[in-house]
């Protein structure tokens, strides 16, 4: 009976814009199936700014804050071609995404908790006992932009951040693969790399040596 909204963070090399992957910092809500509740995040306490470390400087940590990073360029200066320009190739995690979930279909948690609707019917979220005693649990998620530094002004001399407004781009209620798993598998055939047996034991097992 949780919906949660997720922070994404974004690692790249500012000036020459070398974007690597993401990886999600969440921040946790309470919201009961059929009722909507959420807030707006707090720019100052909802976001986990340590995660924007390690910070580097072409291949070298300046501050690791003893947190896991990805392959930094090793190149100390970097050029960009359009527009030309030379620059220093700094790399740090930048909160770029945002997600929530939800139990209640067309509820927006990272809104302030308001409900929409739009006429087209989606199935509410709900937690289910398998006959073999295990739960299985299904939710509506909502994906967002959130270039939470450009925004903030936090960095105003970076050409290579993330630009724009907060915006919902994505939300599963109305994706009919999203609750259709045969549809999903003719849509999606790659599926099948992972929704089978041994796919299933070998994620298994990197989640215990990840625990």
């Amino acid at each position: 009976m949780t919906a949660t909204q997720a922070s994404l963070w974004q690692r790249f090399a500012p000036v020459c814009k070398w974007i690597l992957p993401i990886c999600f910092i969440a921040h946790c809500q309470t919201s009961t199936a059929g009722v909507c509740q959420g807030k707006f995040a707090n720019p100052i306490t909802d976001i986990c700014w340590s995660c924007i470390f390690p910070l580097t400087i072409g291949g070298s940590n300046l501050l690791t804050m003893d947190q896991e990073d990805t392959t930094n360029p090793s190149d100390f200066l970097c050029i960009c071609p359009t527009p030309p320009r030379i620059g220093v190739a700094i790399g740090f995690w930048e909160p770029a995404r945002r997600v929530d979930v939800t139990r209640t279909p067309y509820c927006f948690v990272s809104l302030g908790g308001i409900t929409l609707d739009p006429g087209i019917r989606a199935p509410e979220g709900e937690v289910r006992q398998q006959a073999d005693l295990t739960k299985q649990s299904s939710y509506q998620a909502h994906w967002y932009l959130d270039p939470t530094l450009y925004w903030l002004e936090i960095i105003l001399d970076n050409p290579c951040l993330e630009t724009g407004v907060f915006d919902l781009v994505y939300l599963t209620e109305v994706d009919p693969t999203w609750n259709d798993d045969e549809l999903t598998l003719l849509l999606n055939p790659e599926t099948y790399l992972f929704g089978n047996p041994v796919a299933q034991a070998a994620c298994a097992g990197d989640c215990v040596l990840s625990t």
